[in-house]
């Protein structure tokens, strides 16, 4: 097997990894918080889906990031916006890296 090929493969792995490291912790981040108590993986129920989110805000991460923040407004469901305040308080306060792992979770859905 060509070495170039051994090592394309090798860097694909660790990639793919790497990505899987960051959902798995902004899924804990997504937990901890509470977030699953409102909102389900596939399905539109109270709150959106994650599907719906990650779908919403595809190609348009920095936007999320804002959101949660408190800096910009919702895309998905901005009726239930208000509601939504108290979370927005907490993601706001995460420090920016659990916040990227946090987004990059949602739109891993």
């Amino acid at each position: 097997m060509n070495k170039f090929l051994i090592i394309g493969i090798f860097i694909g792995v660790l990639i793919v990894h790497h990505s899987n490291i960051f959902a798995a912790n902004g899924e804990r981040i997504f937990k901890e918080l509470g977030c699953n108590a409102c909102h389900n993986l596939k399905e539109d129920t109270f709150a959106p889906a994650l599907k719906s989110i990650s779908k919403a805000y595809k190609n348009k991460k920095e936007s999320l990031v804002k959101y949660l923040k408190g800096e910009a407004k919702a895309i998905v469901d901005p009726d239930r916006e208000d509601f939504m305040k108290p979370y927005i308080n907490q993601t706001k306060n995460l420090k920016n890296k659990d916040l990227e792992k946090l987004v990059d979770y949602l739109l891993s859905s």
